[in-house]
C-alpha cells in the first residue's frame, strides 16, 4: 500500500507555555513557572509544560531527540493528536496538531520516529479499536508543516502504536483485534509490509506488549514484556523476551529462539513462550510501568498489591542465574475518577542504572504534593535517593514518569493528570525537565 507526502497546513501553532501553568510550583529554591529566560531555564525543574497533553502507557516512543530540540507526542482533551517541539534552553513549545478534533481517548496518544537522514518525522496515532486502520503524517522537521493524513490498513480494529528504527527500516506494532501485529517500511513510510502476527491473542485477548529499545551499544537490542490488565484473572504472569533487530530473533534469557520477525506470517508468540518474569502469588496482582535492559536482560518496574492494600514498588532484574526483585516504596495517591485508577495514582520509570518515581504527600489527600525521586540501584542489594523535588498540589491527582534518552542528556516526561474520569474523559498536562545522562 503506498502513501505519498503531500505538505499542507495547518503549520506551527508556536506557544509560550512555560506562562500558561504559573500556579505549578517546583521545589529547587521554591521556583515558579512564569516565563523563564534562556539563561534561567536550566535552573529550574522543568523546562518547559506542553499544555492539554496525555499519553498512554503503551504508545512508545512518546518522544524522541532531535538535535537541540526534543519532539513530545500526545493527544488532548477534545481528541486532537499532536507532536510538539521542545526547545529546553529557552522554554518554548511549539505545537503541531495532526487533524482534530476527534473522540478524545488517551490510547490514541501519538508515536514518534525521527532519523537524523530524513527531513520529516513520522507521527503516528490509533484509534481505540474503532478503525481497522492505523493513520499516520510526515512532519518536517524544519517548518513544522504536517502532511495529509496516510492509513495503513491492518484488516482488524486497531489500538496503541510503538515504533521501532534500525538502520533501514521502520517497524510499526500494533494491537489489531486481540493479537499484537506489525508492518514494517523501508522507505520512511512510503509503503509498507502486509500485517504479521508478532503474538496471537486468540486464547487471551486484551493482552498489552510494550516494545523498549536498548541504549548504545544495546540500541538493537528490544526489550518486551507481555501481560495482562490488573483485572484479568488468567495469565497474570508478566512475560519478557529480547528482539534482535539486526537479525530479527527473539529470544528468552537463557538465549532460547522463540520466534523470528521473518517467519512466514510472523512469530506468533503466546504468553507461555516468554520467560516468566514476575509471577503473581496468591491474589497478588501486578501493572507494568516500564521495561529496560540491565545486566544484558529485560528488567521490568512495576506495581504488585492484594485486595484494598496499598500497592507497592518493585522491580525484577536478572542476575545471570535467576530474576531476583526488590522493593523500596509505597505507591501512593488516593483513588480517584476511573474505577482502575486505584492503581494509577503514581509510576516509575528506568533511567541510568536506576530509577525514577513519583509519591504523593500526603498519601489520603485528593491533591497532595508528588516528590519524584531519583534512585541509584544495586540490583537485588536495594536502591538509594541520590536526589529529588516536589511539585505543588496544583500539579495533578496522578503523576508519571516517562524516561527518553539521548548521548547527552535525558527527557524526562512527567504526567501530571488532574482529572481521570474515564478514558475518554480526561484533563492533564505533560512538564518536561532534562538532566544529563548518566
Amino acid at each position: 500500500m503506498a502513501a505519498t507526502a503531500t505538505p499542507s497546513a495547518p503549520g506551527a501553532l508556536p506557544r509560550r507555555v512555560a506562562a500558561l501553568l504559573t500556579a505549578l510550583a517546583l521545589v529547587a529554591g521554591a521556583l515558579i513557572m512564569g516565563s523563564p529566560a534562556p539563561a534561567q531555564a536550566a535552573r529550574h525543574p522543568a523546562c518547559a509544560i506542553v499544555p492539554d497533553a496525555i499519553y498512554s502507557s503503551w504508545v512508545n516512543p512518546l518522544a524522541s531527540p532531535d538535535g537541540p530540540y526534543w519532539w513530545v507526542g500526545s493527544v488532548a482533551r477534545d481528541g486532537t493528536n499532536a507532536v510538539s517541539r521542545v526547545d529546553c534552553r529557552s522554554g518554548e513549545v511549539r505545537r503541531v496538531p495532526l487533524g482534530g478534533p476527534e473522540s478524545p481517548d488517551d490510547h490514541n496518544a501519538t508515536a514518534i520516529a525521527v532519523d537524523p537522514d530524513q527531513p520529516t518525522l513520522l507521527a503516528v496515532y490509533s484509534t481505540h479499536g474503532l478503525l481497522t486502520h492505523t493513520r499516520f503524517r510526515w512532519v518536517d522537521r524544519e517548518t513544522l508543516e504536517a502532511s495529509e493524513e496516510q492509513r495503513i490498513e491492518f484488516g482488524a480494529r486497531v489500538t496503541y502504536a510503538q515504533l521501532l528504527r534500525t538502520d533501514d527500516a521502520l517497524l510499526l506494532i500494533v494491537r489489531a483485534g486481540r493479537d499484537w501485529t506489525y508492518v514494517v517500511t523501508t522507505d520512511w513510510g512510503t509503503t509498507w509490509s502486509e500485517p504479521r502476527l508478532l503474538t496471537d491473542g486468540t486464547d487471551h485477548p486484551g493482552m498489552y506488549l510494550l516494545a523498549r529499545p536498548g541504549y548504545g551499544d544495546e540500541g538493537h537490542l528490544v526489550s518486551l514484556a507481555y501481560y495482562a490488565h490488573p483485572a484479568t484473572l488468567i495469565p497474570r504472569n508478566v512475560g519478557t523476551a529480547t528482539l534482535d533487530l539486526t537479525t530479527g530473533e527473539i529470544t528468552r534469557v537463557d538465549g532460547t529462539v522463540i520466534g523470528s520477525l521473518d517467519e512466514p506470517g510472523g512469530p506468533a508468540l503466546l504468553p507461555e513462550e516468554f520467560d516468566a518474569t514476575v509471577v503473581p502469588i496468591g491474589s497478588t496482582r501486578v501493572r507494568l510501568h516500564d521495561i529496560a535492559r540491565v545486566n544484558g536482560a529485560p528488567a521490568v518496574v512495576y506495581a504488585a498489591w492484594q485486595g484494598t492494600a496499598t500497592a507497592t514498588y518493585r522491580y525484577k532484574v536478572w542476575n545471570g542465574a535467576r530474576w531476583t526483585s526488590g522493593t523500596w516504596g509505597q505507591l501512593t495517591g488516593r483513588p480517584f475518577g476511573y474505577r482502575y485508577a486505584a492503581r494509577y495514582v503514581g509510576g516509575a520509570a528506568f533511567i541510568d542504572g536506576g530509577i525514577i518515581t513519583a509519591r504523593q504527600t500526603p498519601t489520603t489527600s485528593t491533591s497532595g504534593s508528588w516528590t519524584i525521586s531519583y534512585l541509584r540501584c544495586r540490583w537485588g542489594a536495594g536502591c538509594t535517593t541520590t536526589n529529588s523535588f516536589t511539585t505543588s498540589r496544583t500539579a495533578g491527582r496522578m503523576v508519571r514518569p516517562y524516561v527518553v534518552y539521548s548521548e547527552t542528556e535525558r527527557l524526562v516526561m512527567l504526567l501530571a493528570v488532574s482529572r481521570y474520569a474515564w478514558y475518554t474523559d480526561y484533563k492533564a498536562n505533560i512538564l518536561v525537565r532534562t538532566r544529563p545522562a548518566g
